[in-house]
């Protein structure tokens, strides 16, 4: 097992832990992202975590498909979808180059709070593309901290040493937007968003 799987293994438990309940802005994200779902889409969700956000999309779609590397945060998704009535999902462990996952099925891809975690960013972009259908849609959420690396390059690089984090980079909205668009992703919407101005929220269609 490796550093990334066990530090998410790890936090599993927790994972879900919010007394307030789905926040406005999530709520928000949610319709966004039902806005480029219809009852025939085939929808990804990669980096599914617990599977909240993708049970929550899973109604206005054909099927759904979470994976996540970590295999308890998808024994914990697998519940849900046991407890409830959500029989067009699928959770597997897998990454985003599983061969099980075939080219140009997707009509919709989401990443969120993920990409930033990822070794190899312009590979992952590229299957990305590969894996959506002609017309397909890309959307993601990814912490920028490249945008204020004096406030956050040395606290990743202390957290990252001392083991509490998994890999993570330190990657501009500038670098980010040039990665998606470099396979021929066309973006739609691109904006700044999160209470920190951190979040860089992209809509991007496979032309």
């Amino acid at each position: 097992m490796e550093k990334a799987e066990k530090f998410w293994d790890r936090i599993s438990r927790n994972y879900d832990h919010n007394d307030k309940g789905p926040s406005a802005s999530y709520l928000k994200t949610i319709e966004d992202i039902k806005l480029y779902i219809d009852e025939n889409s085939v929808v990804l969700d990669l980096g599914c975590a617990t599977g909240t956000r993708t049970i929550d999309i899973s109604d206005d779609a054909k099927e759904v498909h979470g994976i996540d590397i970590s295999s308890k945060m998808i024994q914990i998704a697998n519940t849900k979808v046991e407890q409830g009535n959500n029989a067009n999902i699928i959770f597997t462990r897998a990454r985003v180059f599983d061969e099980r996952l075939k080219e140009e099925s997707f009509d919709l891809i989401i990443s969120f709070n993920v990409l930033h975690l990822l070794d190899n960013l312009p590979l992952v972009i590229q299957r990305i593309y590969r894996l959506l259908k002609p017309g397909g849609v890309f959307i993601s959420s990814t912490p920028c901290m490249g945008d204020k690396k004096i406030l956050f390059g040395l606290l990743i690089l202390l957290l990252r040493k001392t083991g509490i984090l998994p890999h993570v980079a330190a990657i501009s909205s500038t670098e980010l937007h040039a990665e998606i668009i470099k396979p021929g992703l066309r973006i739609i919407e691109g904006e700044i968003v999160g209470k920190n101005k951190l979040n860089y929220f992209v809509v991007a269609e496979k032309d």
